[in-house]
């Protein structure tokens, strides 16, 4: 995964600040923030909207620094992107990706959406404490409201939350 983002990196001339500390520590710094992103569920085209929006409210008379960040976040958004195309086009799938491509078809596609939220009357997630945001906007879009989609129950012990490194908040 960090080779493939090496190559994104150096195709796409993405983080070129960070490339002061080396194109393998970049990389794998790049790589923990797609990760991060994906961990609190957030689709590339959101990340990517997000970095736009920001960039624009700071206008071209903006602090450097902020202006720096917002950048940043521009990079880190279009490498998110980028790395996902990559690793889906060669059929290669993480944990994170078995949550955001279900979270993207609930998102964007209402006939499949509406067939997989009658598909079942109740849904219990055990562990529930280590639930990471992913894991909590897939139930979210799962059943968005009273009487749509399946009755959710939700078991855990928050004294035993595991997960923490992977987003889940106790």
């Amino acid at each position: 995964a960090n080779r493939m983002m090496r190559e994104i990196i150096l195709r796409h001339d993405l983080v070129a600040s960070d490339l002061g500390e080396g194109l393998r520590t970049a990389a794998a710094g790049l790589h923990r923030r797609c990760d991060e992103l994906a961990d609190f569920g957030v689709l590339p085209d959101e990340a990517e909207a997000c970095a736009a929006k920001r960039l624009a409210e700071l206008g071209p008379g903006a602090e450097p620094g902020e202006l720096a960040l917002a950048g940043r976040f521009a990079d880190e958004a279009k490498a998110y992107r980028l790395m996902l195309k990559e690793r889906w086009s060669r059929g290669l799938l993480t944990y994170s990706d078995q949550l955001l491509l279900p979270l993207r078809l609930l998102r964007d596609m209402p006939g499949p959406a509406s067939l997989v939220r009658g598909e079942f009357t109740h849904v219990i997630v055990d562990e529930f404490q280590d639930c990471n945001p992913a894991q909590l906007a897939f139930l979210r879009r799962l059943a968005p409201a009273p009487g749509v989609g399946p009755r959710l129950c939700a078991v855990g012990d928050d004294d035993q939350s595991i997960y923490g490194f992977r987003g889940a908040d106790d």
